[in-house]
């Protein structure tokens, strides 16, 4: 079997934007085309996702190839990322969710129209997310593929433990997200968004809406905990005060069972994660004229009954996650591995991508050798 490697991104751009609080998702342009040049040196392929489920299980197919993946369908996908692919003749999926796709009357400039002198590096946009009409243009070249990332790609509450308050440094997406959906698209370029819920706000556990039964917290003991806290140094802020602060008033809600207000039920969480694939697939399939075939989970969460629905409404396969050195059989199923910068160093991240792909591809060299750094490591 020709095990053929799906390689996976988030954000692609020049540098991590300090306007975005979630720039860790941002691989440096320059490591990400190091990686196209080698793969179109070593005359690899680049597959759809169509061709690569064709292929991963077909002993007959030898050649060397990969399969690249976007998650999210930010802006920079479009704006970088997507000229690179067609500079090297490469293809690539991009995973969106609906609820972030963003309304945009105008195609924006890419890097195609920085290299012909029509607009220069630093008057491209980059922040935020991709319009239907720019995934309908790069679907149009032949070197995208848009595909199913769910429909709100959000988290939930589900229990009553308060993991934090809401801060300047907070994670704010999906408690703010799940109020006010309409503004999800502009989280990173509005800055008003994070002020949408008042500091000193309670952000308890959360978890992939895949996988948890959803659970709504008292408004009442959210604002109390706001008032309570109202006088906070924001700017220096200490968890474990503030949760001294209010523990008295958690206390007294816990006490009288009034901090938790509703609990979905499984009928309702069941049709939920429905919505979440059947939805994002009927969306985006009539924006784009086109069926949806795959479908990857956010945050890399899924369970079965969500893949088992997936299959139901109508898709190929959905993502999986494999323990170390376990090798995917499932033809329902598609795993990645994911590209990042090593010691911000273009050698070594270039290094460590041939070394993962060599050991995906079977390479008996560097099995070996991944079988001692794990004995090694972890003694196995």
């Amino acid at each position: 079997m020709n095990s053929i490697p799906v390689i996976y991104y988030h954000s692609v751009a020049p540098q991590k934007n300090k306007l975005w609080y979630k720039n860790y998702l941002t691989l440096e342009l320059e490591y990400f085309e190091d990686l196209l040049k080698y793969l179109s040196r070593e005359k690899f392929s680049f597959l759809t996702l169509d061709e690569y489920m064709d292929k991963r299980l077909d002993k007959t197919f030898r050649e060397k190839a990969v399969c690249l993946n976007f998650d999210d369908g930010c802006l920079d996908n479009y704006v970088y990322a997507f000229p690179l692919l067609q500079k090297y003749d490469a293809k690539a999926t991009i995973f969106v969710n609906p609820d972030f796709v963003q309304d945009h009357p105008d195609l924006r400039p890419t890097l195609k129209e920085v290299w012909s002198g029509q607009c220069k590096m630093e008057e491209l946009e980059e922040l935020g997310f991709c319009s239907w009409d720019e995934m309908r243009y790069m679907e149009s070249t032949g070197c995208v593929d848009i595909q199913s990332h769910t429909l709100t790609h959000t988290k939930h509450y589900y229990n009553d433990r308060v993991k934090d308050f809401h801060h300047p440094k907070s994670n704010y997406l999906y408690p703010i997200g799940n109020r006010y959906p309409a503004m999800k698209p502009h989280y990173i370029t509005d800055s008003k968004f994070k002020m949408m819920l008042p500091y000193g706000t309670p952000l308890f556990e959360e978890k992939s809406s895949i996988l948890v039964k959803r659970v709504w917290i008292n408004p009442e003991f959210e604002e109390a905990c706001v008032n309570e806290l109202k006088d906070e140094d924001w700017m220096n802020y200490n968890k474990e005060h503030c949760f001294q602060r209010i523990d008295k008033i958690y206390q007294k809600f816990v006490k009288e069972n009034n901090l938790i207000v509703r609990v979905e039920t499984e009928e309702e969480y069941q049709h939920r994660v429905w919505q979440e694939v059947n939805d994002s697939r009927v969306v985006i399939g009539e924006k784009l004229g086109k069926e949806i075939a795959y479908c990857f989970w956010p945050h890399g969460d899924y369970n079965e009954l969500a893949h088992l629905m997936a299959l139901k409404c109508g898709y190929r396969a959905s993502t999986i996650v494999l323990d170390h050195g376990k090798v995917n059989l499932d033809p329902s199923r598609f795993d990645r591995i994911g590209h990042a910068n090593v010691k911000n160093s273009r050698f070594f991240t270039l290094l460590k991508m041939k070394y993962k792909i060599s050991l995906y591809r079977g390479n008996a060299f560097f099995k070996f050798i991944d079988s001692l750094y794990f004995k090694v490591k972890y003694g196995k």
